[in-house]
């Protein structure tokens, strides 16, 4: 359980997050510092889809994802997540600069 009572528990590698407020504002604000975030943690070939709500990057051959989603009462849930078990500390990592980023 990541602290700040914003994460979920959730299995290995996907670090859940979810956000209340203004849908729009909030899913561009969050959007924009996800990018920034795979950026500072040195990620390359990032793919940014956000019509699609999705973001994409590579660590060496280790991929790393970011999906936003808007539920049903208006908050947005963020997961960063890796099919590689070894990168929990990296999507840790880009979790935690995507809190800086958000003013967290």
């Amino acid at each position: 359980m990541l602290g700040g009572g914003e994460a979920l528990a959730a299995p290995a590698n996907i670090v859940p997050v979810t956000f209340a407020s203004a849908p729009l504002t909030t899913f561009d604000r969050s959007f924009s510092a996800a990018v920034r975030a795979f950026r500072d943690e040195g990620l390359a070939d990032i793919s940014a889809d956000r019509r699609a709500g999705s973001i994409t990057g590579r660590a060496g051959a280790t991929t790393i994802s970011a999906a936003f989603r808007t539920q049903a009462d208006g908050t947005l849930n963020v997961q960063f997540a890796s099919p590689d078990p070894k990168a929990r500390d990296l999507v840790q990592r880009i979790y935690n600069a995507y809190n800086r980023r958000m003013g967290r």
